[in-house]
């Protein structure tokens, strides 16, 4: 009995709004959890390009000027299908190393622009 006197209703019989509903709530949260798994998954999927071996990816050498960064260099010589942190990434696969530490001298292979590949074809 309550307060009142009045013969409490059991947990079962009791509505959703005047009881706990953490089932309920642990059910909706698990669906948003897993909607938003999906979408990012499918997010990843339309965004990342397709790998192709280092060997296959058109590529010039570069001299690695004094306070160059990696992220930088990724930025400049980048395919326009591919983001700057996936060049980054490229060229360290490329280089068979890795080039996190760069210093002024050091030569690396980088993918090239349609500019470079033409002024080298013009250069032979």
């Amino acid at each position: 009995m309550n307060r009142h006197g009045e013969r409490r209703q059991p947990m079962d019989d009791m509505p959703c709004a005047r009881r706990s509903c953490t089932s309920t709530l642990a059910a909706t949260d698990l669906i948003l959890l897993l909607v938003a798994g999906l979408v990012t998954a499918v997010c990843i999927t339309v965004h990342t390009p397709t790998p192709v071996p280092p060997d296959e990816v058109p590529s010039v050498t570069i001299t690695v000027g004094r306070g160059e960064t990696l992220w930088a260099i990724a930025k400049r010589h980048r395919p326009p299908d591919r983001s700057v942190a996936a060049t980054v990434e490229l060229i360290t696969t490329m280089n068979g190393r890795s080039v996190s530490t760069l210093h002024e001298g050091d030569v690396l292979r980088v993918p090239s622009s349609q500019g470079e590949r033409s002024a080298q074809a013009a250069a032979r």
